[in-house]
């Protein structure tokens, strides 16, 4: 649609794009070339995304609790179960937590909840530049949704989460920045909106110099970056909803389904 995709171009001969400076720009830039764009007019191409981490794992062994599905997944079967987190409605796309469903618990295996996973690993990775999503997130105890990015060489760190959240706490967003140099570099961030009740912009600018965070275009937090973090090599995007870890378990407010709802999502490039 060509609201979203003019997002970030120049406006009225303004042209903002990064400068090659310690202190990123307050706002996300504009101006920069285009790399990639999905709006999801359509359900999500499985040839550009994958549903599955790329050494094949559905979910990562840190107190999660959801195993990432699509139509295609067969659990410990030889058929698929029927389970797809994802839909798509007005150019939205909903990515779905549920409880795994009784009949279906002994071919999920030990998992209690089905959820959905989206990366590029297969169709596109950069090494700098402004990546932005525009999403709603789920409310609830337990939910853990996350826009991030992995280095394409499956090596880690380093990691640049974007954005996580936890669904009980609607305000606070958490950004970090994981290098093999340092401990991990994160910000506790408190806006303004609750982020569970409309759409929000999540953006990070990532240049050789630093990786600097914004939320609604706005910068919130940056770190400098050194060449013993590593973070100079292409990196893939993923979009998550995860269930446990940091955002605890799941209790009887919880209300599923949980929907973690996607507008789009872009990369620009400012080499």
């Amino acid at each position: 649609m060509l609201r979203r995709r003019t997002l970030l171009t120049a406006s009225a001969g303004l042209l903002v794009r990064p400068a090659n400076a310690a202190v990123p720009p307050s706002t996300a830039p504009v101006g920069l070339p285009l790399t990639f764009f999905e709006d999801f007019d359509a359900m999500p191409d499985f040839r550009i995304w994958d549903t599955a981490y790329p050494w094949g794992a559905r979910w990562l062994d840190q107190g999660e609790l959801q195993v990432y599905v699509d139509p295609s997944y067969m659990g410990t079967t030889n058929h698929a179960l029927g389970l797809n987190p994802f839909s798509v409605n007005n150019s939205i796309l909903s990515i779905r937590a549920n409880p795994v469903p009784p009949s279906l618990a002994q071919a999920v295996g030990v998992q209690r909840y089905t959820s959905g996973l989206l990366t590029t690993h297969r169709s596109f990775s950069q090494t700098f530049g402004y990546f932005e999503m525009r999403a709603r997130l789920p409310f609830g105890r337990g939910l853990w949704p996350a826009f991030w990015m992995g280095p394409q060489d499956m090596s880690w760190p380093p990691e640049i989460d974007i954005m996580e959240a936890k669904g009980s706490e609607p305000t606070t967003l958490y950004n970090t920045l994981h290098t093999p140099a340092r401990r991990p570099i994160g910000f506790t961030i408190q806006v303004a909106d609750d982020m569970t009740a409309r759409f929000h912009r999540y953006g990070v600018l990532w240049t050789n110099s630093y990786v600097a965070w914004y939320f609604d275009g706005r910068r919130v937090a940056y770190t400098p970056t050194t060449s013993s973090d590593d973070t100079q090599k292409p990196m893939y995007m993923l979009i998550n909803l995860a269930l446990g870890g940091m955002a605890g378990n799941p209790d009887s407010t919880t209300t599923f389904p949980a929907n973690l709802e996607v507008d789009y999502v872009c990369a620009y490039d400012c080499r």
